[in-house]
């Protein structure tokens, strides 16, 4: 479940968003927020020694 809530700049809500899901996808991100999903970047570094 995902509860989204925004507020005037009273304090004031101004928007409730409810919703049931299995997964949460860019779309679902985008129509929440506004805004376009980044997915975050990992990085990983592999080190091998023998010895």
């Amino acid at each position: 479940m995902f509860i989204y809530i925004t507020y005037d700049t009273d304090g004031f809500i101004t928007a409730y968003q409810n919703t049931e899901a299995d997964g949460f996808t860019a779309d679902d991100f985008k129509a929440i927020t506004g805004d376009d999903y980044v997915a975050p970047t990992t990085q990983v570094t592999s080190t091998s020694t023998t010895n």
